[in-house]
């Protein structure tokens, strides 16, 4: 018989799919966010929309193929993570989301951007943005690693 992951199974996922980042002070990962707020905001909502047609029960492979749509030709996105439902949450997984030091935890940090509220973290080469919240009665967590930009 197979164990259950606990509830922290998904947040131990991520960390192991993008590694770990430095101990940025809150100014700079906010600057490096910044740039990258407009698009995170409009994939959260599309993703809190397609998982309130509640599409996911269906089929999973048509829901994400629709959830994941626009960041297929999002040269700046690495991967993302849906998260839906708790005790274990439904993983949905789009791209790489990175090869990092596996199985270090990332250090997430919130902060304030733009008047977003946003949990960032800086996995290696990267910088991933993450937001939860409740959609139609569902926990829904939507994390977005996007590429380092260049120096």
């Amino acid at each position: 018989m197979r164990a259950r992951p606990g509830p922290r199974a998904p947040l131990a996922l991520v960390a192991i799919l993008v590694g770990c980042g430095g101990g940025e002070d809150v100014a700079s990962l906010v600057a490096e966010a910044r740039p990258h707020v407009e698009h995170y905001r409009d994939f959260e909502r599309w993703a809190r929309r397609a998982v309130s047609a509640d599409a996911e029960l269906r089929d999973r492979e048509a829901f994400e193929e629709t959830l994941f749509a626009p960041l297929v030709l999002e040269s700046q996105v690495r991967g993302a993570l849906v998260e839906v439902g708790e005790g274990p949450p439904r993983l949905h997984v789009h791209g790489a989301l990175g090869a990092g030091a596996e199985g270090e935890e990332l250090a997430w940090r919130g902060v304030r951007v733009d008047g977003e509220s946003l949990e960032v973290a800086t996995p290696e080469g990267g910088l991933a943005l993450r937001r939860g919240g409740r959609v139609a009665g569902r926990v829904v967590r939507v994390v977005v690693v996007y590429e380092a930009s260049p120096e």
